[in-house]
């Protein structure tokens, strides 16, 4: 029984996935095909726990639909670039690498980590959702603006947003009946823990690579990442308590500042721009990961 909760603690299972993603990632290439079905298992377990009549009042989606741009897309955004102007070469691929990254939507990964932190839920769902329709219509003008003569990758988006999103939040509607929820309540923390550790062995093992034979060129990547997810983020907490924001409240929208997805980041990088540029992407999946962990450490339930 010891060993058991030792095994299925949260924070073993977690660094666990992070340490054999490192030294032991062969088999992250099989299967990382598997890794969007293993998000959809996570996103419909946490979907689950919230019903649609809390997401979809018109008033409570536009105001936080709104909040959630001014900290994922506005805040993140500009702070980031502002660093990547200020400490990479005017010239430097990478600069584009974090353009992909400021423009990226949130990442579907605050939907989980909000049950586990008992955060604001409805805005965590209302943020990550709206952050996808607003991502939508952002890159293509975004494309057109950089004239890329490469074709916009539309119908991936698409099946991303309807893979991460729209199917767990149609199947967990079947997960709201009374007995399921029943069975869920004991489980749903279980479930997400082990999805969530084949996620980061899976994002760990695909981009060690990048760590083990670029060392120099992350240096700078990796100073204005560290510097956004823990300095800034210590600032945002700092001016949100003399806010007197509720503590819900404060743990989504630090969530919603920081999580970005790095895979639609990385993919626009090396698609419009090259290796160089999916860099920042590569190096964000380790600091954003390492942050994670001691925010769960820090904020999980109890």
């Amino acid at each position: 029984m010891r060993l058991k909760q030792i095994l299925f603690n949260r924070n073993v299972l977690l660094l666990s996935a992070m340490l054999l993603g490192i030294f032991a990632g062969d088999l992250a290439d099989s299967l990382k095909e598997f890794a969007s079905y293993d998000l959809l298992i996570m996103m419909t377990v946490s979907f689950s726990a919230v019903s649609f009549k809390q997401i979809f009042n018109f008033k409570k989606f536009s105001q936080n639909a709104l909040l959630a741009f001014a900290f994922n897309y506005l805040l993140f955004g500009s702070l980031l670039m502002l660093l990547a102007y200020l400490l990479l070469p005017a010239n430097s691929p990478m600069i584009y690498g974090f353009l992909f990254i400021a423009l990226a939507p949130p990442g579907v990964v605050i939907v989980p980590f909000s049950q586990k932190t008992d955060c604001n839920k409805e805005f965590s769902v209302i943020g990550t959702l709206s952050g996808y329709l607003i991502q939508i219509i952002i890159f293509p003008v975004l494309i057109y603006f950089l004239n890329v003569k490469q074709q916009l990758p539309i119908n991936f988006l698409l099946w991303q947003f309807s893979l991460m999103l729209v199917f767990p939040l149609l199947i967990s509607r079947v997960l709201r009946f009374e007995k399921a929820q029943m069975i869920l309540k004991n489980l749903r923390g279980r479930i997400i823990d082990i999805t969530f550790f084949i996620l980061i062995y899976i994002v760990i093992g695909i981009t060690r690579k990048v760590f083990f034979t670029n060392i120099t060129e992350i240096v700078i990547p990796l100073i204005i990442l560290l510097i956004m997810y823990f300095p800034m983020v210590w600032i945002l907490q700092y001016i949100m308590n003399k806010l007197k924001i509720s503590e819900a409240n404060k743990k989504s929208y630090i969530l919603m500042f920081v999580v970005k997805n790095n895979g639609v980041s990385a993919m626009f990088s090396l698609l419009i721009v090259g290796e160089d540029a999916a860099v920042p992407s590569a190096v964000l999946s380790v600091v954003l990961l390492i942050f994670l962990l001691i925010y769960l450490n820090e904020h999980q339930k109890k």
